[in-house]
C-alpha cells in the first residue's frame, strides 16, 4: 500500500466518506483497519446536512492540501467522484502542483462481479453481526431530510427501492429481510455498483500531471 510504503496522508476525495453514519456502504475503515496510514476526509458531514457540491469539496480540498504541505513532501488523493474530479480538472490551480496519477481500469468483469457481491453481502449481513447498511438506512430513514441524500447513493437507492417494490418498511430492514432477500438484493446491488463502475470508467475526465502504470482494478 503507498500510504504505508511512503507514510504519506492520504486525503480521501471520496465525499460519501464524509459521512460518519454511512461509513459500511461507503467502505470507510475503521480505526483499526488504517495500520498506522493517515486518512484526512474533505469535510465531517451529516447526512441531514445534505450533499456536498463538488465546487464545495474542491474549495475544502485545497484547504486541506495547503495545510498538509507545510509539513508533508508528499500527499495521496484517493478516489473521487467523476463531478470532482471533471471540478478539479478544470481548476487551473492544480497544474501547479507537480502531479502523478493512475487510474485503474475495469477490465476483468466476472472477477469484479464475484468480488462486488462478497461485499455486498458482508455490508448487509455482517457474519460478526456488526453493524451493516440496512442498520445505517433504518436509523437514518426517521429523519426526512437524509432522504434525498440517501436516494442519490449507490447502494442505498437499490436498498430503498427494494424495500418500496416488496412494500417494507425501511425501518424495519434490518431484521425484515430474510436470506433469499438477501441474495436477492445482493445480485440487483452488484449488477448496480457494476453499470456506475462502468459509467465512471467512461466519464473520468484527463487528470493533469504523469500518468503512471494502470493496472487491473481489484475489489
Amino acid at each position: 500500500m503507498l500510504a504505508e510504503q511512503t507514510n504519506a496522508p492520504v486525503i480521501v476525495l471520496d465525499r460519501i466518506q464524509c459521512f460518519p453514519d454511512l461509513a459500511v456502504g461507503s467502505g470507510r475503515p475503521a480505526v483499526d483497519e488504517l495500520r498506522s496510514t493517515r486518512r484526512v476526509y474533505i469535510a465531517d458531514r451529516k447526512v441531514a446536512d445534505g450533499e456536498l457540491a463538488a465546487a464545495t469539496a474542491n474549495a475544502f480540498l485545497h484547504e486541506h492540501v495547503a495545510r498538509l504541505l507545510q509539513k508533508e513532501s508528499l500527499l495521496i488523493l484517493e478516489g473521487g467522484s467523476v463531478s470532482l474530479l471533471r471540478t478539479i480538472a478544470s481548476d487551473p490551480r492544480w497544474a501547479t502542483y507537480e502531479q502523478t496519477w493512475e487510474r485503474l481500469a475495469l477490465q476483468d468483469v466476472a472477477g469484479y462481479l464475484s468480488k462486488a457481491k462478497s461485499r455486498i453481502r458482508e455490508m448487509l449481513a455482517p457474519g460478526d453481526s456488526s453493524r451493516s447498511m440496512l442498520d445505517e438506512i433504518a436509523g437514518l430513514w426517521p429523519d426526512a431530510r437524509t432522504h434525498a441524500v440517501l436516494n442519490e447513493i449507490v447502494g442505498y437507492r437499490s436498498i430503498i427501492a427494494y424495500a418500496d417494490r416488496y412494500h417494507i418498511p425501511v425501518g424495519s430492514l434490518p431484521h425484515a429481510l430474510s436470506l433469499g432477500q438477501i441474495d436477492q438484493l445482493v445480485q440487483e446491488m452488484a449488477g448496480e455498483y457494476f453499470v456506475y463502475a462502468r459509467w465512471q470508467e467512461r466519464e473520468l475526465p484527463v487528470m493533469s500531471g504523469r500518468p503512471i502504470a494502470v493496472p487491473k482494478l481489484e475489489y
